[in-house]
């Protein structure tokens, strides 16, 4: 296993439940941390609290601020595609407006990440790619019908960039976990929230999975709830 101390590493959506839990191991491992997200406020504060070498903040709905961020950290070791929007919505009563934002958020924006950083990692025979799926990668929901085929959406391109990187010393992951207990998981009420995966059991998964430098490659991960109630 390969020891990610230095490595630097962009976390998107670092506001969020997993963010921050991403932000608080990878602190313990030593990384050099860039982040994103919307509020400005808590990255300023997570920048204090963890030690965060920089943030930049804005919508990853805005295709111009999406390109802006290679540009800005233009060198990443480890990129994390965690932003992401959950609409509870039906299909029927989505517009485009609704679609367009899920897939800017959840689908374009780690294209077009791991497009610039992919080539910048080939360029070193070194990186790594993380993608957060969801269990609704794997299948459909009639109450968040774009949310599942944007997810499906990022498993299929996690498994194309996989392949395209296999043999260059940059590894692609889909991370799909069930329900976690962030504030995007407290807005679904038809489940029980206190089944859902505590987000520091996923993140000590994660940063497990990443540090195997060998002949293994794990390309795909569900990590189901114990119960589903």
């Amino acid at each position: 296993m390969t020891d990610i101390k230095n490595k630097k590493v962009l976390i998107t959506g670092a506001t969020g439940g997993l963010g921050q839990a991403l932000i608080a191991r990878l602190k313990n491992e030593r990384c050099k941390l860039y982040v994103t997200g919307r509020n400005k406020q808590k990255l300023i504060k997570l920048k204090k609290e963890y030690d965060v070498v920089d943030f930049v903040d804005g919508d990853l709905n805005d295709l111009e601020f999406t390109e802006s961020i290679p540009s800005i950290f233009p060198d990443i070791d480890i990129l994390i595609n965690n932003a992401g929007v959950f609409p509870l919505k039906n299909i029927l009563n989505s517009d485009v407006k609704d679609y367009e934002t899920c897939f800017n958020v959840n689908v374009r924006a780690p294209f077009i990440l791991s497009t610039k950083y992919g080539a910048m990692m080939k360029s070193k025979s070194w990186g790594r790619i993380v993608n957060i799926g969801s269990s609704s990668a794997y299948n459909g929901d009639k109450d968040s019908g774009l949310y599942c085929a944007s997810k499906h959406a990022i498993l299929g391109l996690s498994r194309s960039l996989f392949l395209e990187l296999r043999g260059t010393g940059v590894r692609t992951y889909c991370i799909s976990p069930g329900s976690m207990q962030t504030d995007m998981g407290k807005t679904d009420k038809r489940q029980d929230y206190s089944t859902f995966i505590k987000p520091d059991e996923i993140v000590d998964f994660i940063v497990y999975t990443i540090k195997f430098d060998s002949e293994m490659i794990p390309e795909e991960v569900r990590l189901n709830r114990m119960i589903d109630k």
